[in-house]
């Protein structure tokens, strides 16, 4: 119990900063220069999960079965390493040649530092997670926030008001956090098949998993550079920043329902009482589903008032150009997190490929959602298609989830 606490606090209190960073933001830097920074963060995520995904999930899957030596497991680990900052450099540029612009050299340069220092701290958490150091976790995880948040705001107010700035100061926020971990150490000696450690054993774990993150995340890369290429990039960085606070509060608002029911789920399926995991997750969605009603309700009616405070100047005049965004983000962050608990059966199975091909599945509404979307319904079309994709995939999910053993 006080192991999940802690794992609520390292996801909650960096994702209220997070939230309170995106309001600073963009007064700081303009929505045009947030436009620049939104896509090319959103582009950092995406391809910095695709590269490292197999990576950290194999850690997290065979960590505890391992037979090794802290030399091999730092050669191990450094080579893993390696391999995704290789990937991870060549999918950057290379989605850069295919024609992304409106990047400065500086942007480029962080982007790629950012991404790098992103998936070694993620390897790193993925292995303290496995050795149990929750404490570890929260600890790397509030510096990693405060860090980020403070370097971005002090470039942006004191050096320069640009995305640039925003890209530098996160890079060197997360490269700070390592101070407050420590080494991996290694395992101790498995009760049962012991093995030494093999990139071939989590690639093939994993591997689903990357592609599964690169089609989840590329749904706010695409949502930007669409929105950019129509509309221009002051639209792009003002639908952003909305997406952003609404996403977040709704990571933040089911995240705590996730926390609860994840773990009695997994005990349930564990102990072979699949009609009680079957029980409880329909619970969950139906708590979930009521609460998102309320939230979005209130967003939606409150808009005047919020969209005012994060944007003095554009909301009012926003607001009137699309009356429904709100609503429609809104609803698509609910959705999503509703969809990631509905897939809980799939990954209580291991049946990664199914959630694969689900997600691919909801990647093409996307893709046509957008395409059509905003030509039907402007800028809120995008947010239309986040909504079909979410509920195909919770869809596919759910009917594709067997509560039994096989």
């Amino acid at each position: 119990m006080q192991e999940a606490l802690l794992y609520a606090l390292a996801k909650g209190v960096p994702g209220a900063l997070g939230l309170l960073a995106v309001v600073i933001f963009i007064r700081l830097v303009g929505s045009t220069q947030f436009g620049i920074y939104a896509i090319a963060l959103a582009a950092v995520g995406m391809w910095s999960s695709f590269a490292s995904g197999w990576f950290y999930q194999g850690i997290l899957r065979y960590y505890s079965s391992w037979r090794t030596t802290p030399s091999l497991l730092r050669q191990f680990l450094a080579r893993g390493i390696a391999v995704c900052v290789v990937t991870y450099v060549a999918a950057y540029l290379g989605q850069l040649a295919w024609g992304i612009h409106d990047h400065t050299w500086g942007n480029i340069g962080a982007a790629l530092l950012l991404g790098v220092v992103i998936m070694a701290q993620t390897v790193a958490l993925s292995c303290w997670q496995s050795e149990l150091l929750a404490k570890v976790v929260l600890r790397v995880e509030l510096v990693r926030a405060l860090a980020t948040f403070g370097f971005s705001c002090f470039f942006a107010a004191w050096i320069s008001n640009t995305a640039t700035s925003l890209l530098w100061g996160a890079a060197l926020g997360y490269a700070v956090s390592f101070v407050a971990g420590r080494a991996p150490s290694v395992p101790p000696p498995p009760a049962g098949e012991a093995h030494d450690p093999l990139l071939a054993q989590a690639w093939l774990y994993g591997w689903p998993l990357s592609f599964w993150f690169l089609a989840q995340l590329s749904f706010a890369w695409l949502d930007r550079v669409m929105i950019e290429d129509r509309f221009g990039l002051q639209a792009t960085g003002i639908f952003a920043s909305l997406s952003e606070v609404l996403t977040r509060s709704f990571s933040l608002a089911i995240y705590p329902l996730t926390i609860a029911a994840y773990p009695r789920l997994a005990a349930a399926w564990n102990h072979g009482k699949f009609s009680a995991a079957k029980r409880l997750l329909r619970l969950a969605l139906l708590v979930g589903v009521g609460a998102s009603v309320v939230v979005v309700a209130l967003f939606h009616y409150s808009q005047v008032y919020w969209i005012g405070k994060l944007l003095p100047h554009e909301g009012p005049d926003f607001i009137q150009s699309a009356p429904f965004l709100v609503l429609t983000l809104a609803a698509g962050g609910a959705m999503w997190q509703l969809a990631l608990l509905a897939h809980k059966p799939l990954e209580l199975q291991s049946r990664t490929g199914v959630m694969l091909v689900a997600m691919l599945g909801a990647l093409l509404i996307k893709i046509a959602g957008n395409h059509f979307g905003l030509t039907w319904w402007g800028i809120t079309g995008p947010a239309a298609a986040t909504v079909g994709a979410g509920g195909v995939y919770a869809a596919a999910c759910l009917v594709t989830a067997r509560f039994s053993s096989s």
